[in-house]
């Protein structure tokens, strides 16, 4: 019996057209689902009569549904396949931009928000990467790199094209373009490019010894797997606090911290290419370094950054340093997320792992947002940054934890068992 494909293979053709396939329809999904709102949000609020707490808090809403949502949509992807799932969530998406478009009051925009974070847990990173997993299979973790590369230009791509749309032909013909672009751009897409289930070939064993990030089961078993599972969960959770509550704050924090407007255009504007470098930095090197590596790289940048941002007022340049730290820390979680699940929990399962995974960080995203803005109110931007910066700490120790405990043996007696 020939041997199963080596991570080191190159990858087959079905994966490099599935990559392709999905780094277009994730540039979409993120610029319509959830991009789309910082730039129509203002918009909305005088269109449809509401308050800006009602259409940001719809936006908060769509990601609580989407965190409520990821396990089954996980399970589902095992189950019946990337295909079918992430076609599904095309036509999901497009009838909630499309209602979304049609609202005519707040209670309308807000059922349109429900829709729209189950679109989320349907056609994001998550299910991207465990459709990519049911068909790159050993060589998944270099695939997940190439996706996310795609993903990096989602916003450089959704914020010019969705203000040119909107100032055009007016915000509702912006949803009803995007619905649209999922009916006739990523339907076609998903499901033509992408698998009904895994090809277990993929997976089968060596003769070889071989990285645990190519295993079905993964590295850890037992208690330890169930273990690393939290302490994971707790890293992303924390990266998804921070950079959410970050996200939405950071024009308004740089300008307490004395930054005037272009310069703080600026490094908004270094974010991006430093999330897009980190990403290829990692492609290049990800045979050399471990997934772990990834994410202790990542979990290290994020207290960094903002420990530069605190410091601006003494120096306006380091703004700078913490968008490229801040940037590196965001492009490389990403890729943590899904490469080291795969190393430690495997292929076997790994929709729902990602699903279970997310539903945390997916609400501590949801959260951050309304958390900042007490903070900042009853406080100032330094405290708000002091604060973030003590949560990355946590992430920071969790990731270790999670590294020391990874390279433990695993001992015979403990079995195959699933998280539960």
């Amino acid at each position: 019996m020939p041997d199963a494909p080596s991570p080191s293979d190159p990858l087959p053709f079905a994966a490099r057209r599935a990559i392709v396939g999905l780094g277009a329809s994730q540039i979409i999904a993120w610029g319509s689902v959830y991009y789309v709102i910082g730039v129509i949000g203002p918009t909305l609020v005088a269109a449809l009569g509401a308050s800006p707490e009602w259409i940001y808090g719809g936006f908060s809403l769509s990601l609580v549904v989407g965190a409520l949502a990821a396990p089954a949509v996980g399970r589902a992807i095992d189950a019946h396949g990337g295909r079918k799932v992430m076609s599904a969530g095309s036509l999901v998406a497009a009838a909630g931009l499309a209602l979304t478009g049609a609202a005519t009051g707040p209670w309308s925009y807000l059922f349109a928000c429900l829709l729209l974070g189950l679109a989320a847990a349907l056609t994001l990173y998550d299910p991207a990467f465990a459709s990519l997993v049911q068909i790159a299979g050993r060589r998944a973790r270099r695939a997940i790199t190439l996706l996310t590369l795609f993903g990096g230009f989602a916003s450089t791509v959704s914020w010019p094209l969705t203000s040119w749309l909107a100032a055009a032909f007016g915000w509702r013909e912006t949803y009803f373009a995007y619905a649209a672009a999922h009916l006739l751009i990523c339907l076609p897409i998903h499901w033509l490019t992408l698998a009904d289930g895994p090809d277990q070939r993929d997976f089968a064993p060596t003769a070889a010894a071989e990285p645990a990030d190519s295993t079905a089961d993964g590295a850890l078993q037992g208690g330890a797997r169930r273990a690393a599972f939290w302490l994971f969960a707790a890293v992303l959770t924390v990266n998804s606090f921070v950079f959410s509550g970050m996200s939405v704050h950071f024009l308004k924090a740089l300008d307490e911290l004395g930054l005037d407007a272009r310069t703080a255009v600026l490094v908004g504007m270094a974010i991006g290419p430093a999330q897009v470098l980190g990403r290829f930095v990692e492609m290049l090197s990800g045979a050399r370094h471990s997934a772990l590596t990834v994410g202790r790289a990542s979990a290290a940048l994020l207290p960094v950054g903002l420990a530069f941002l605190i410091a601006t007022p003494h120096a306006h340049a380091l703004a700078f340093l913490y968008a490229l730290t801040y940037g590196l820390a965001n492009g490389l979680i990403t890729i943590a997320k899904g490469a080291v699940s795969l190393h430690l929990f495997g292929a076997r399962g790994y929709g729902a792992t990602l699903g279970l995974l997310s539903a945390p960080s997916l609400a501590a995203r949801a959260a951050a947002p309304i958390l900042f803005s007490a903070v900042l109110s009853r406080t100032d931007a330094i405290t708000m940054l002091v604060l973030s910066f003590g949560v990355s700490l946590l992430g920071l120790a969790a990731m270790e934890a999670l590294t020391r405990l990874a390279t433990i043996p695993v001992k015979p007696s403990e079995g195959r068992c699933g998280l539960r």
